[in-house]
């Protein structure tokens, strides 16, 4: 049993906090799955689009390739969930076993989290080097090229590489604020 004022207000934060987490969590999963099993989500999705576009038409087949990532929000949310379920139930409760077992989940987490980063900071240079690669095979063909416009527009760039950018403006993928800008890239 929590006594005194300072101990109640400290188990009513990590309860609320848990309960924003666990209602957040919930939405993201709640969304994401109707989002993967409604038919009609992609149609919905490109008249949305439509009406926000206008007449460009071409962010609508992008928008349909992106939908398989949405699995990913499905398990995000459903481990939001788990966890601040737990958090709740043991803030509330206040029981050991499942406060203990919050905080090891927490825990791990954050060692994936930091063994993540420590991993990226470490092979950096691959990282790089992979992703010049990846930017220079990308202008092989123009369907490749096409794959890239919603970078390119998100970037408000043209081409992948400096070395690329000719073949973008010879099919017509830069629009000509795009073909006229400085090259900053970090990549040759």
């Amino acid at each position: 049993m929590v006594y005194g004022c300072g101990n109640s207000c400290v188990k009513f934060l990590f309860f609320l906090v848990n309960l924003c987490i666990c209602i957040f969590g919930a939405l993201i999963f709640g969304f994401s799955l109707w989002a993967n099993l409604d038919k009609n989500f992609g149609s919905h999705l490109a008249d949305f689009v439509r009406k926000v576009d206008g007449a460009d038409h071409r962010h609508i087949d992008e928008i349909s390739k992106y939908q398989a990532s949405l699995w990913i929000l499905v398990a995000v949310g459903a481990l939001l969930f788990c966890v601040g379920l737990l958090g709740c139930c043991g803030a509330a409760c206040e029981s050991p076993i499942l406060l203990g077992l919050f905080f090891f989940i927490v825990m791990v987490l954050t060692a994936i989290e930091v063994g993540a980063t420590i991993f990226a900071m470490s092979n950096r240079e691959k990282f790089i080097e992979s992703i010049q690669k990846v930017l220079q095979s990308s202008s092989n063909t123009p369907e490749m090229r096409r794959n890239l416009m919603p970078i390119q527009d998100l970037f408000n760039c043209c081409g992948a590489t400096s070395l690329t950018k000719h073949l973008y403006i010879s099919d017509g993928l830069c629009t000509a604020a795009q073909e006229n800008l400085v090259d900053l890239s970090f990549f040759p």
